[in-house]
């Protein structure tokens, strides 16, 4: 037992937990009647019909066995009873064409169960009134159109519960009553006979009735499972169309923050100032070509290094670790100005514009410095070119405005 036990667990298949599991609707009672008279309308008019054809072949009967005026008013009442019954069931369906709640179900119910009651009293006339005692061929032919009637494949199936008892009662418990207790004497055993055979024929039509009502009853689940359905399909649809155009609108957003900093990247590398991203704990990460210019020093040789360590003087460098703390803790653009220690071992007076850069949660990232010459320097610098041009005899033009010494 325990091998079987888990056998059976380790082959059944893991449920998604998030999967939506579909319930079985609830179906309202008042739409689940209202189908049922639908359903007993729906065949109303075909049975009408053959009602009115075996009133025909009854006719012919009665006129055959000699009583014809007796069945001629017969006839008359069958053709009264078929009149009401084809119109009331297409009054019925016009009714449901133009209105498909049908606000009075009820109402509906009853004149489809009084017309089959006059249908039930037409065939009991044949056993009763239109009885002949001495035509044998004749009492052999209402009797099966009775017993037909009673038990017949078609008029059980209802779904309505006391649609087939409205008939039936009528056209069989009459005619078995006169014939077997009243027409010439008693006849106790064939009569009870009879009546349990009929009245066992009503009793099976019960569960019958009740198949149909349950078949009904899983057509409107189906249905409104189905529609349920539809209805989660449309809300999936709606949420992938959502979620493409979330997708969309990041795929856009992360495009569009690529461009911009592939742009701050090329900016960066080809301005004219000098600038330097460090890490938080000041290890360099990118140099661009202008530092490289002005400080002696290749990107490749120094990434990876302190730039404290690197360009700042030895008296300097004990301040490093403060300053860095208090840069990250006011989160604020600082400005530190004193030379920097080029390649060559020159000192070179600059200003270092230090930003500091925080992620989304607010832990520091990176650092950006941008180096200055301080203008006093600029001023000698430029003094130097002019002098060494004029001593190689070259002639100098004004410098245009994009040069960064004319500029200052």
């Amino acid at each position: 037992m325990h091998l079987n036990s888990t056998a059976e667990s380790s082959t059944k298949i893991p449920r998604n937990p998030h999967a939506r599991i579909i319930d079985a609707p609830m179906i309202d009672p008042a739409a689940l009647y209202r189908r049922q008279v639908q359903e007993s309308y729906s065949s109303l008019q075909l049975s009408s019909s053959i009602s009115l054809f075996a009133a025909v072949l009854t006719l012919l009967v009665l006129s055959n066995t000699g009583d014809l005026h007796a069945g001629l008013y017969w006839f008359a009442y069958a053709c009264a009873v078929f009149v009401f019954r084809f119109m009331l069931a297409t009054r019925f369906h016009k009714q449901a064409h133009e209105n498909a709640e049908f606000p009075h179900s009820r109402t509906w119910e009853y004149l489809l169960i009084s017309g089959n009651v006059l249908v039930g009293l037409q065939w009991g006339m044949l056993g009763t009134l239109l009885f002949n005692s001495i035509d044998i061929h004749r009492q052999l032919f209402i009797v099966l159109v009775i017993v037909s009637y009673v038990g017949s494949a078609m008029v059980p199936f209802n779904s309505l519960k006391w649609a087939h008892p409205a008939l039936a009662i009528p056209a069989a418990i009459p005619p078995t009553i006169y014939i077997f207790f009243m027409l010439g004497g008693t006849a106790w055993l064939s009569g009870t006979m009879a009546l349990f055979f009929i009245v066992g024929m009503l009793y099976m039509a019960y569960p019958l009735h009740k198949r149909v009502v349950e078949r009904l009853r899983y057509e409107l689940e189906n249905k409104a499972l189905l529609e349920r359905l539809s209805a989660y399909n449309n809300e999936l649809d709606h949420q992938n169309i959502e979620l493409k155009s979330r997708t969309d609108a990041v795929l856009r957003s992360g495009e569009e923050a690529r461009r911009q900093a592939d742009a701050l990247a090329s900016h960066v590398q080809q301005t004219l100032l000098p600038v330097i991203t460090c890490t938080p704990e000041f290890r360099i990460i990118e140099w661009n070509d202008a530092a490289e210019a002005l400080l002696g020093y290749r990107g490749i040789e120094v990434v990876g290094d302190n730039m404290g360590e690197l360009l700042f003087p030895s008296e300097r460098r004990a301040n490093i670790g403060p300053y860095l703390h208090k840069l990250f803790r006011d989160k604020q653009p600082s400005m530190i100005e004193f030379p920097a220690v080029a390649r060559d071992g020159q000192k070179i007076p600059v200003r270092y514009y230090v930003t500091p850069i925080f992620g989304d949660g607010g832990e520091p990232l990176r650092m950006s410095v941008i180096i200055i010459e301080s203008y006093a320097e600029l001023g000698i610098r430029r003094r130097r070119v002019i002098s060494a041009s004029a001593d190689s005899g070259l002639s100098m033009t004004r410098p245009s405005s994009g040069d960064p010494v004319s500029s200052f």
